[in-house]
């Protein structure tokens, strides 16, 4: 056998270090067409040098610099996934480049792709699954959706597009169903203004509207945008669960119609559609998809184009399969189905199991999933399933930007602008939004599945146990002297006394030990060995317990306990409270920090009786806890699920799960039990951490709310010092982000109350991302300027009233927005900022602007240079808030308006929003004729869906009625 040849490669520097040279190995099955891959040493990654021997190559290799650049400059999130001691490689992402002797990048490093990783063409049919060993069920194919949904997102976040979605470019864990993306080189790549095209996509994935009318195989890559990510996703899913075959697969209606892929779905011929069922391919299972799930296909290939759902909606739909409808079959355990028939043996489950989806409570209003349900065609054999009535194909859903993990509501109802989910103040203002959202959040469980990705931030503050209430007793399993009981920690320290002391040896789960007096928090025990010593009480179970919990999983005790859950009967008492606890949020919205009187009437309205199974809640709670110390939120979250199910009135496990959902970025989920904490333990520091972190990330939520929450943290610690030092370390981790503010603005003083309206209050036309001032804005006094008025500005552009708009402008600059601060060194942090976004080093730039804002936030300029810097990093919400600063400060800046509009478009945000801040951005820009160039180049702008394009071409037909400034 031949020796694997070596050679060495120069690898770019890193800040003024010289570059790094390497020795590299040839990897047998490294030869690929337009690249050659290399093993580096410590076999955690790998080197791709492109080919430039012929002319052509050589033309491609120079064009291929500025990409890579783009790609360093702005990596996803999640490129690799830790659970334990496991790695597997999510998304194989440059790392440095490679560069030849003139600096010239040829390659570049990125993450090795795991040995045990399948092509997921593995995963199509039976016979390529148990070849490669892989699972038939239902189940493992929903994973692998949930985790492929997953890792595009991450890249789609990151403002760029996997475009190719060629089967070979994906991989699988053959055991837990993570998904690594490859070749990522060839997506499109957006590098700060544009994007730069994808290499190729495979052509029986382009979407219809992209194809040659003339040639339906032909397609210019350069026009595919974000509609074709959203289709070529929704056909590999498609793929996925229905043994490989296209959606364009089938018989046909007539013989009129075409044969071939491509000509089929240029013409979308899709299976799915209504008027086609009986005239499936062998194969097809999709009589077995729940409803839901078959809406979300129609809507991908039979709805509008814009309107195809997102790999965001597709993981918050994978994830509502995982904690709803999937189940084990149980005439074989081995098997999973929904609420369908089973897809091996043809089990048929009860008629209730099958009862018509029901759309959770709506989160995003402008995301709307109809439920169609039309009866598909059955194979020969196979029991009938439950016949639905018919309903036409989705057409009302709105795609939004995607974010990990994201869970996607849903409603029928008409989205409402997101300026008039904000401000509408006429009862209960944005207490009333934050109410609802919390309030109406028991009716829904967020359980994601087993294996979801794992994040690797750091840990949050840590704070007091949250303390159980009253109504809640678990005294089946407290310990009576002599009776047995066993360890639920993994391994813990035998204490000698209850106040401590040196260890007298460790324990390990599952020991057993006697029970010989009980104190407040701690059992006196004798071991097996005969040594006598104490153990907390909060990891001992009954020994009688070990066998049933020794080995069983979170997610097999969840769903032992789906028919009759204790944690689904507590939310529904929660409900009693719920007007006590909006009277609470109303408090809390005006900046009220002495809300005693209003915690007791919750607390006297709380009624609250469930039983608790406190062995498993231990147990699982235990794992829980040595899960998080390895950083293993993901798979912590899920055994503080279970032991949330097993004791549902326990406030610690809820704390737990916000905690690690903190850590995981599901804010979401924070709020949810955020919402429950505020009744269990109203006076407990988690309570308040928990509601704080959520509140101050939806920037939906008036900013004085997570202000006071984290105020009410500090007032009910039992060692306020030590959690104000904790708080200051975690807004020094999150400085800049919305919760780094809020935590901020909480350290240096009570929050300020909320201003007296003059005047009844008006609905605001408001910016649809609310902005989190800096620390010292967010104790502005109440005669300053809010993001009330930018609404009612925009509500005056709405409605062309543009005398009035200038007198409330002059009116608000006159009110002013903050005092100079260190002009000096704010200009030389400008500096420094303009250096670093010259050179494109963005994120140097961002950190400069930060400080130049901390040192004078009464400078609208820093405010918009830091917009811009975000901006140049595809960061849309930072910006968006910096724009919004700097027109709190000059709100007659046509600049600042022009660019907040940008950002509400690439957030989705609703189309007459734009319109409105694009007429005051026209009003009172002085260089007009450079705005109308700029606004005319918008309608052209692919990274802008249609519906944007049309605002700025409606924009355009009117700038002769808008009064020049």
């Amino acid at each position: 056998m031949n020796k694997p040849k070596a050679r060495p490669f120069r690898l770019r520097a890193r800040g003024s270090e010289p570059p790094e040279s390497v020795i590299a190995t040839e990897l047998a099955d490294g030869e690929g067409a337009m690249a050659k891959v290399y093993a580096l040493p410590g076999d955690t990654e790998v080197l791709k040098r492109f080919r430039d021997e012929t002319p052509e190559e050589a033309a491609r290799l120079a064009g291929m610099g500025p990409k890579i650049e783009a790609m360093l400059a702005r990596p996803p999130q999640m490129q690799i996934h830790h659970q334990g001691k496991r790695r597997f490689v999510q998304i194989a992402w440059p790392q440095r480049a490679v560069i030849d002797r003139k600096g010239g990048i040829v390659g570049f490093t990125m993450p090795r792709i795991s040995a045990d990783a399948v092509p997921m063409t593995a995963i199509f049919s039976k016979r390529n699954r148990e070849a490669r060993g892989l699972r038939h069920d239902l189940a493992f194919r929903t994973y692998v959706a949930l985790n492929l949904s997953n890792v595009i997102n991450y890249v789609r976040a990151a403002g760029h597009l996997v475009m190719d979605f060629n089967p070979k470019n994906f991989v699988i864990d053959r055991s837990d169903g993570w998904v690594g993306l490859l070749d990522c080189d060839g997506f499109a790549i957006f590098d700060g203004s544009a994007l730069i095209p994808a290499d190729a996509v495979k052509p029986d994935e382009v979407a219809p509207e992209f194809r040659d009318p003339q040639d339906e195989g032909s397609y210019d890559v350069r026009a595919l945008d974000d509609r074709q990510t959203r289709f070529g996703l929704a056909v590999t899913l498609f793929r996925l669960f229905n043994s490989g075959n296209s959606p364009a697969a089938g018989r046909h209606l007539d013989a009129n119609e075409p044969s071939g892929e491509n000509k089929r779905i240029a013409q979308r011929l899709f299976s799915v559609h209504p008027d086609r069922a009986g005239l499936e391919p062998p194969g097809d299972i999709t009589f077995l998809f729940e409803d839901e799930t078959l809406a979300l296909f129609r809507q991908a290939f039979l709805g509008p184009d814009d309107q195809r759902p997102s790999p965001s909606e597709w993981a918050a739909h994978f994830r509502r399969l995982v904690n709803g409808s999937l189940r084990p079959c149980p005439a074989n355990p081995g098997d999973y189905h929904f609420s369908k028939p089973c897809l091996h043996c043809g089990y048929q489950p009860p008629l209730q199991a099958s009862a018509p989806y029901r759309p959770p409570a709506p989160a995003k209003p402008s995301q709307a999933v109809s439920r169609a349900a039309v009866p598909r065609s059955r194979p020969a054999g196979a029991p009938a399933a439950p016949k639905p009535p018919i309903s036409a194909p989705p057409t009302s859903a709105v795609p939004t930007q995607g974010t990990p993990a994201t869970p996607v509501k849903t409603t029928g109802k008409p989205p409402m602008p997101m300026w008039k989910r904000v401000s509408i103040f006429g009862g209960c203002a944005l207490v009333a939004i934050a109410a609802n959202r919390l309030i109406n959040s028991g009716t829904k469980v967020e359980k994601p599945p087993p294996r979801p990705v794992a994040s690797a931030s750091p840990s949050p503050p840590k704070a007091t146990p949250a303390k159980r209430p009253a109504p809640a007793p678990a005294p089946a399993a407290q310990p009576v002297p002599n009776a047995m009981l066993a360890v639920a920690a993994l391994n813990i320290n035998l204490r000698p006394t209850a106040e401590g002391g040196a260890p007298l040896g460790k324990l390990v789960r599952g020991a057993q030990v006697e029970a010989l007096e009980e104190g407040e928090k701690f059992v006196k025990v004798r071991t097996s060995a005969g040594e006598v010593g104490w153990l907390p009480r909060d990891y001992l179970i009954h020994a009688t317990d070990l066998p049933r919990l020794d080995k069983l999983t979170p997610q097999a005790y969840i769903q032992s306990r789906r028919n009759d859950s204790a944690l689904a009967r507590l939310r529904t008492q929660l409900e009693a409270s719920s007007s006590q606890r909006l009277q609470l949020l109303r408090a809390i919205q005006s900046g009220a920090t002495d809300v005693g009187a209003d915690i007791g009437r919750l607390e006297a309205s709380r009624r609250i009786s469930v039983p608790a199974d406190v062995s498993a809640a231990r147990w699982f709670n235990a794992s829980a806890e040595a899960a998080r110390n390895e950083r293993n939120f993901s798979e912590s979250r899920e055994f503080f699920r279970a032991a949330a199910e097993a004791d549902p009135a326990n406030p610690t496990y809820h704390s737990g799960i916000g905690f690690v959902s903190y850590e995981l970025g599901d804010f979401d989920t924070m709020a949810e039990e955020g919402a429950i904490l505020l009744v269990l333990a109203p006076r407990s520091t988690n309570a308040w951490y928990i509601n704080g972190f959520a509140w101050a990330a939806d920037l939906r939520v008036d900013r004085r709310m997570p202000v006071t929450a984290f105020h009410l943290a500090q007032v009910f610690s039992e060692d306020a010092p030590k959690t104000r030092q904790r708080m200051a370390a975690e807004a020094k981790r999150k400085s800049g982000s919305p919760v780094g503010l809020a935590l901020e603005a909480a350290l240096s003083g009570p929050p300020a109350p909320a201003p007296a309206p003059a005047s009844p209050p008006v609905q605001a036309a408001l910016p649809p991302v609310p902005a989190s001032a800096p620390a010292p804005m967010m104790q502005a006094a109440p005669a300053r300027p809010t993001i009330r008025d930018l609404g009612s500005l925009m509500d005056r552009a709405r409605d062309r009233r543009w005398g009035e708009i200038d007198q409330m402008v002059s009116a608000m600059k006159a009110r002013g927005n903050g005092q100079p601060g260190n002009e000096a060194a704010a200009r030389n942090a400008l500096d420094d900022g303009q250096r670093a976004l010259n050179a494109f080093q963005y994120q140097q730039a961002a950190e400069a602007f930060r400080r130049a804002v901390a040192a004078d936030p009464a400078d609208p300029l820093l405010h918009r240079k830091l917009g811009e810097a975000y901006a140049a990093l595809g960061q849309t919400g930072p910006a968006t808030n910096a724009y919004v600063q700097a027109l709190l400060i000059d709100p007659g800046s046509g600049y600042a308006w022009a660019m907040l509009s940008h950002q509400m478009a690439l957030a989705g945000n609703p189309p007459d929003d734009v319109w409105m801040a694009l007429r005051l951005a026209l009003l009172f820009e002085p260089n007009r004729q450079s705005l109308v160039r700029w606004i005319r180049s918008n309608t052209s702008n692919e990274r802008l869906g249609p519906a944007y394009r049309g605002v700025h071409q409606r924009v355009l037909q009117e700038v002769a009625k808008i009064p020049p400034p």
